[in-house]
């Protein structure tokens, strides 16, 4: 009865999930599109500003003073439309940097974090590099070489400053779903770039219970869309995948299933 009652709580919370993610990325194209109209603005005024400079330096035969005038008020404005650096929060940085390591490696019952990730989860079972940590109520299957190993006892203070944070315990999975996109682009990227991004993509997936993923790696002479087929073969987790329809890209990206 306990377990039923688990797998409706479950259920409910992944149609929730589901719903949002629908919203988010329905958001998010209109976002996308209200974003590329302001960059043609902007581009537009960058335009006509630089005609009027050139007009200007023309109009003044070159005279020096009034050239140095004029292409500072063109800096002034270059500076007006220069896009704001996106920093890490400070507060999740310190969180993630204040949290000491443990020596010796990683086994059965240890605590563990994802890098570069707030998750934590305690180690179930190990099969050669894929772990199977706990982390909350929920399941994961990741890649040993993904993971720091902690103490106990930061374990304990992490687990309880984040639900002092989030209502879901030990991470925030709303959030997770919401950052999270079943889609990669790896178009364009080395090998060496690549395949860790497709690991971390797919163990993501993982986490956050997505069946379903897009991974665009171009048509090209076919090697980096063989090496991604060749990585997506160490998952067990990847019951099935194919090129995508014609119409969509065909063989420059492939479609996975995750089994359930």
């Amino acid at each position: 009865e306990e377990a039923r009652r688990h797998e409706q709580a479950l259920a409910r919370n992944r149609k929730e999930y589901e719903e949002l993610r629908e919203f988010i990325s329905q958001k998010r194209k209109e976002l996308l599109n209200e974003a590329k109209a302001e960059a043609k603005g902007i581009l537009a005024d960058a335009n006509r500003k630089i005609e009027q400079t050139i007009k200007q330096i023309k109009e003044s035969n070159a005279e020096q003073q009034r050239t140095k005038q004029v292409r500072k008020e063109l800096e002034d404005y270059k500076e007006t439309v220069k896009p704001e650096p996106v920093k890490t929060p400070k507060k999740q940085q310190q969180e993630q940097e204040e949290i000491t390591l443990a020596e010796g490696p990683i086994e059965v019952g240890s605590w563990v974090r994802i890098k570069g990730q707030p998750a934590l989860g305690k180690v179930m079972t190990m099969k050669g590099k894929d772990v199977e940590l706990m982390i909350g109520d929920l399941k994961s299957t990741v890649k040993l070489n993904r993971l720091e190993k902690i103490t106990r006892k930061e374990a304990k203070q992490t687990e309880k400053a984040q639900r002092r944070t989030s209502s879901g315990g030990g991470m925030d999975m709303t959030a997770k779903m919401a950052n999270f996109s079943s889609s990669l682009d790896l178009r364009g990227k080395r090998v060496s770039e690549a395949l860790p991004q497709l690991e971390q993509f797919i163990d993501d997936a993982l986490l956050v219970g997505t069946q379903e993923l897009r991974i665009v790696h171009g048509k090209g002479d076919g090697v980096l869309r063989n090496l991604v087929r060749q990585e997506l073969r160490k998952f067990k987790q990847v019951s099935h995948f194919e090129d995508e329809h014609a119409d969509r890209g065909g063989p420059g990206v492939t479609l996975v299933t995750i089994s359930a």
